[in-house]
């Protein structure tokens, strides 16, 4: 049984897979019901298993999705010379299709956010809005990078893939509030994709320019992103159709981090529906 079906009961959910034109099989998870949905996207080198309590805590009042990005948990990968994020968010529009997806929300945590702005970009039809969480507002990761840069950055992955997400792990994740072992999970998680789906990632990422995509996103996006790491960061200008909210006491990923306190606060974000 998997993380995600572990946090909401047996009978309340329902697992599948999209079929790409390809042949790849994108994995999804689907609890709740209603006419609008939140979609969730993980970060780089997670799975779908990030967001099992916003699946458990939301399905009261909104159709819960989640997926697993191309070469992900359960998801077949894109061949590493084709990788790029907007072939991911071409996955984020097949999952939408084979569910029935009409009016959505695009939750994106970390690379998950460039990854729902490219899926808006593309398929705009019933994306009501995008949900960033710690995400869009470092220039190092979202802004496009010199390829000598990209090249150096990408040095210490080639060489000890596990080694160099753990201690990056270790540096961005700050609480466990439910005493879960957040750190070693997400380091095993992220530790176990392949070298061919981990790089080819991080070099897509990198080579995403916010500047070039945002104009033509066409949706307001609020993100939720920590306080703590402000220090860590190199910040982007603010642009229209972005607002920022920030989470004390908390790091990169604050929804397994303290899920409680995020939950409240994705909460009162919907709640504040019109966005601007």
């Amino acid at each position: 049984m998997s993380e995600v079906e572990e946090a909401v009961h047996p009978s309340a959910h329902r697992q599948g897979e999209a079929l790409a034109h390809d042949g790849r099989r994108i994995a999804w998870t689907e609890v709740g019901a209603g006419e609008t949905a939140l979609l969730f996207l993980h970060g780089w080198c997670c799975d779908q298993s990030s967001w099992r309590h916003q699946m458990a805590a939301f399905a009261d009042r909104f159709r819960c999705v989640s997926l697993d990005l191309a070469g992900h948990g359960r998801t077949s990968a894109i061949a590493p010379a084709e990788t790029t994020l907007v072939a991911m968010a071409s996955d984020v529009h097949l999952v939408r299709e084979a569910l029935g997806l009409v009016n959505v929300f695009l939750v994106g945590h970390s690379m998950g956010g460039p990854v729902a702005v490219e899926a808006a970009r593309h398929n705009p039809d019933g994306v009501l809005g995008i949900v960033g969480v710690d995400t869009l507002t470092d220039a190092r990761m979202y802004a496009r990078r010199p390829e000598e840069e990209i090249a150096t950055r990408l040095e210490p992955l080639e060489a000890d893939l596990p080694g160099s997400i753990a201690g990056l792990v270790r540096m961005i994740t700050l609480v466990d509030r439910n005493g879960a072992g957040v750190v070693d999970e997400l380091t095993a998680t992220m530790a176990s994709v392949p070298p061919s789906v981990a790089i080819p990632s991080m070099r897509a990422l990198l080579a995403w320019d916010i500047d070039e995509r945002w104009p033509r996103a066409g949706v307001s996006v609020q993100a939720i992103n920590s306080r703590a790491l402000i220090p860590l960061i190199e910040e982007l200008p603010r642009r229209e159709r972005l607002t920022v909210r920030t989470m004390a006491d908390v790091g990169h990923f604050p929804m397994l981090e303290d899920p409680d306190a995020f939950n409240a606060e994705l909460s009162a974000l919907l709640g504040e529906l019109p966005w601007p």
